[in-house]
């Protein structure tokens, strides 16, 4: 971002398309009361952002009618999309359609020409659901004339097996936090991890017979 021509017209411009009640959403015009500095006049500089405080935690609760810019609407909803859940209750934004086929086409254009053009099929083994890395890994098969399938592995469910794991010569420790559970093994590394060969095995399995 810091490469853009003029990168301070843009800074700006932003500045003022989210803080401006024509075209801000909710969420950042009422943000906009609280802080000690003006973001309209006072944000000149990439250093300037680093006056933002940490809006993740808001991300989780607030109603996502409040994160539609008002400049926006009437415009192509993509979906609501939902993080992890790795470090708490998962934070929520919103995406436009226009802001996923631009991500696809910049993304696209990085490649050398003639690279992976056939097939236009993507097998993606990623979180789906409310997870936005599938629905650009869908698009992402659109815009090379192919279909997208899925095997689907959702975050929340790798930590629920973690945590009720019951690994011969496993048992759970102490918890570091509430969202990183820890295992102590007593049997050989290799042994605790067959559950593991077996399914990378398995995906093997699946990507030979995808090429062919």
């Amino acid at each position: 971002m810091m490469n853009l021509p003029d990168f301070t017209s843009h800074l700006t411009g932003m500045m003022k398309w989210h803080f401006s009640p024509q075209t801000g959403a909710p969420f950042w015009l009422d943000m906009r009361q609280s802080l000690d500095f003006d973001p309209l006049h006072e944000v000149n500089t990439f250093a300037d952002l680093a006056r933002f405080p940490d809006v993740a935690d808001r991300l989780r609760d607030v109603p996502i009618e409040a994160l539609i810019p008002r400049g926006l609407h009437g415009s192509a909803l993509a979906g609501v999309f939902e993080s992890g859940g790795t470090t708490g209750k998962p934070k929520r934004i919103v995406v436009f359609e226009q802001w996923l086929d631009e991500l696809v086409s910049w993304r696209l254009s990085g490649q050398r020409p003639g690279a992976d053009e056939q097939p236009g099929n993507t097998l993606a083994l990623v979180p789906t659901g409310p997870h936005i890395v599938g629905a650009i890994n869908a698009r992402r098969a659109r815009a090379k004339g192919g279909l997208c399938f899925t095997v689907d592995l959702d975050p929340r469910w790798v930590k629920s097996a973690f945590s009720a794991m019951t690994w011969p010569g496993c048992k759970p420790m102490p918890r570091i936090s509430s969202n990183r559970p820890r295992i102590s093994c007593t049997r050989s590394l290799s042994s605790t991890l067959s559950p593991h060969r077996q399914f990378w095995s398995e995906w093997r399995n699946v990507r030979r017979w995808w090429r062919k």
